[in-house]
């Protein structure tokens, strides 16, 4: 006596309609999924050659989500390049703050002698050219050299 196998197979279907003849018909659930997510074509049982295709507000929305990450980023590129000219702004006032100073103290100094103070002694004399020859020596090279703006 022969043996009867029996397996019994249990399938989810939805249903459908085809665009192009509008005939219903039943597609296997798992299926359907994939055709409709990522736009895969089939086949309606007349052999109509069809697809979903996106709708226009997925296509809408996902086109915000990429420009809203677009600006995100966009956003921090404008937050790095204040940050940067901040630093950079901030640097250059304190370098003229520093070259202001020594304009100052040359200017102070240039003063002085011209009113016929030493700048090393902090003495006043009448004749500084003098003084300077004798008592220091090689300070005239020494100013020479150094040439503050």
């Amino acid at each position: 006596m022969p043996r009867v196998l029996e397996t019994s197979v249990i399938l989810s279907i939805d249903g459908t309609t085809c665009g192009v003849c509008g005939v219903a018909f039943g597609i296997e659930h798992s299926m359907h999924e994939r055709v409709k997510s990522n736009g895969e074509w089939f086949y309606c049982p007349n052999g109509h050659h069809i697809h979903y295709c996106e709708a226009n507000n997925e296509v809408l929305k996902r086109r915000v989500k990429e420009l809203e990450s677009q600006n995100a980023n966009l956003k921090s590129k404008i937050d790095d390049a204040t940050k940067d000219a901040t630093f950079w702004c901030d640097s250059y006032k304190k370098s003229q703050r520093s070259v202001n100073g020594y304009k100052a103290d040359k200017r102070r100094l240039l003063k002085r002698v011209h009113n016929g103070v030493c700048p090393h002694c902090n003495r006043t004399f009448a004749d500084l050219a003098k003084h300077m020859d004798v008592k220091h020596p090689g300070s005239k090279e020494f100013y020479a050299k150094d040439k503050v703006g």
